[in-house]
């Protein structure tokens, strides 16, 4: 009897580690995400994961996304590339001046943009460089839907980047003033609105009903509730931190009597990937590139490959004053 109970306990107990033993791998597996990185650019990234555990996967996909557009090893179309410096204001105008404005109605920014770089190179040995403004669709849902991107060429006047935008401006005006002006809309729409609820905010902290009467207590609650919802408001328009400055020359690019406005940050970014994975936490985003860049795709493309512009293609030169301006070609290319 006693060697029976000894051989069935034994069974029971190598059992109850079988189990034991199945239910760790399984939560091993479930706990472990299978990674599939495909190309050096990091392009596609999959992650399978059980369906207890998806949301943490979603979140870890987000996170691993972040981290490799902010990567060290991301290209910057800007390394290596160094934009003239003009110390000449009557120079600058003359540039300016000399821009093509035979265009056709039906013109897209980036053709506009190439030809002028490829202009002031070949006739002035004078390297541009571009800045794309992106805007997210934060921007396009809220303020306006028109756009997602516009795109003009600079050059530095006194260590100081002016951007040439003819089809808009009259003369070279400051990064700071171009890039308010590529805003325009959402400057119109939401200064007044900052101004306006900061106001109202103010006006309603500052009263002091009595506590003490039924009038009173409900005009308190009133003020919580109203003050939290403008403070929401501000908050989901992105314009908590954000400043109303004096409007003047040198940040704001028309003549139209504006005296003031709201300093929205349009964050400068290395690499496209950065504007696709944030569309709702800025209104727009700045990439500065080299003259030689053509178009967004182009970025998109150069950033997944690794790879860098270092010259100017003579079809895209030639298409994009074909489509972009009237009249024959003017340049010869060199062989």
């Amino acid at each position: 009897m006693e060697t029976e109970t000894v051989e069935t306990e034994t069974v029971e107990t190598e059992t109850d580690q079988t189990r034991k033993n199945q239910k760790n791998n399984k939560e091993r597996v479930s706990l472990r995400p299978f990674f599939y990185v495909k190309s050096s650019r990091f392009k596609n990234v999959n992650i399978n994961c059980d369906i207890d555990y998806k949301k943490m996967c979603k979140f870890m996909k987000y996170i691993i996304l972040y981290l490799i557009s902010f990567s060290a090893f991301a290209i910057n179309p800007m390394a290596g590339y160094q934009t003239s410096n003009i110390k000449d204001e009557n120079y600058l105008i003359k540039l300016f001046n000399q821009l093509h404005r035979n265009k056709r109605s039906s013109s897209e920014c980036y053709e506009r943009a190439h030809v002028w770089s490829y202009q002031m190179h070949k006739i002035h040995n004078i390297n541009s460089q571009k800045m794309f403004v992106f805007f997210t669709n934060k921007y396009k849902r809220e303020i306006n839907g028109q756009w997602w991107f516009h795109v003009a060429p600079g050059v530095l006047f006194n260590n100081e980047l002016y951007m040439f935008d003819p089809e808009f401006l009259d003369t070279p005006v400051t990064y700071e003033s171009w890039k308010n002006g590529c805003i325009e809309h959402a400057v119109k729409k939401l200064t007044p609105i900052k101004i306006k609820y900061e106001k109202e905010i103010t006006s309603l902290l500052a009263e002091s009903p009595n506590a003490n009467t039924r009038r009173g207590r409900k005009r308190i609650a009133y003020i919580r509730s109203r003050v939290d919802w403008l403070k929401s408001e501000l908050k989901r328009m992105l314009l908590t931190d954000k400043k109303i400055i004096k409007a003047d020359h040198t940040n704001w690019p028309f003549d139209d009597g504006r005296k003031e406005m709201i300093d929205i940050n349009c964050p400068l970014i290395t690499n496209y990937s950065e504007w696709k994975v944030a569309q709702e936490t800025e209104y727009c985003y700045m990439q500065p590139t080299n003259m030689f860049v053509w178009e967004p795709s182009e970025l998109e493309k150069l950033e997944n490959e690794d790879q860098n512009k270092e010259a100017f293609v003579n079809s895209e030169v030639y298409t994009s004053y074909k489509k972009g301006f009237r009249g024959r070609f003017p340049y010869r290319f060199d062989q």
